[in-house]
């Protein structure tokens, strides 16, 4: 899943990508009326079928189609993929004593230029969600700076030997190779930082959680948080259900 998001808020998906989550996705749930169980909290079938209300409303303002039906599985996994993260986020706050309020989110919003800003990465339904999530991931790096600083830096040498040795097969060298290179790792250095704090505190959090996922909705991928669609018909609403940040991702 994706979060193509504005340059400055980062990208949640680096921060997730790497999470590894123990999903009981073959027992059922137990709370009806659940998509899916995090530790105790449920996300219900009612909030994706509404995230899927306002993705089908996006399609068919920028479109003027409907959503073709083949993708409503997909896309309904995908909205509750990004729903277990957010939630996820949700909880790190808690252990962490983060607190974000609305009007931070809004803030936020207002700064990125209004929730259209968002709109070609998730539904109307998450956008909030979203940028909440971010402002965790920006409160849980400055909490845990000294810790994350180190992996980042391993990280950011490795990706600095990696594209200059690309740039140079390129034919690259001197002072372009380095323009060139400084240019790469300031527009990767979001994802950097992203990627460290997956490894550090989303990923072992991820990995101790009891999570459940309604068989509805397929199966999740332990390794990427992706939910590969079940083969029940599914998700429209029972014809107009589901859910999956338009084709891509989602937020709160």
């Amino acid at each position: 899943m994706r979060f193509p998001l504005p340059r400055r808020m980062g990208a949640l998906t680096a921060a997730t990508a790497g999470a590894a989550l123990l999903a009981l996705t073959g027992c059922g749930l137990t709370k009806a009326g659940a998509a899916a169980v995090v530790d105790g909290e449920q996300i219900t079938v009612e909030t994706i079928e509404a995230d899927m209300s306002a993705v089908e409303a996006q399609v068919a303002q920028s479109s003027n189609q409907q959503l073709p039906a083949g993708q409503r599985p997909q896309v309904a996994s995908n909205l509750l993929s990004n729903r277990i993260q957010f939630l996820l986020y949700e909880q790190l706050a808690a252990e962490h004593d983060i607190e974000v309020d609305r009007s931070a989110v809004d803030a936020q919003i207002e700064e990125a230029g209004g929730v259209e800003a968002f709109l070609r990465q998730v539904p109307r339904s998450q956008v909030r969600d979203l940028v909440r999530s971010l402002l965790i991931q920006e409160e849980l790096r400055s909490a845990n700076a000294g810790e994350l600083a180190q992996v980042a830096e391993g990280m950011r040498e490795q990706q600095r030997q990696a594209q200059s040795e690309r740039l140079e097969a390129m034919g690259m060298e001197g002072e372009q190779l380095q323009s060139q290179l400084d240019a790469m790792m300031a527009q990767i250095e979001p994802q950097i930082w992203s990627t460290a704090i997956s490894e550090t505190l989303v990923q072992p959090h991820a990995e101790a959680a009891d999570i459940e996922v309604s068989p509805r909705y397929g199966q999740i991928d332990p390794t990427t948080l992706v939910i590969a669609p079940g083969s029940s018909p599914l998700s429209a609403t029972e014809n107009q259900s589901g859910g999956g940040a338009l084709a891509e991702g989602g937020g709160n």
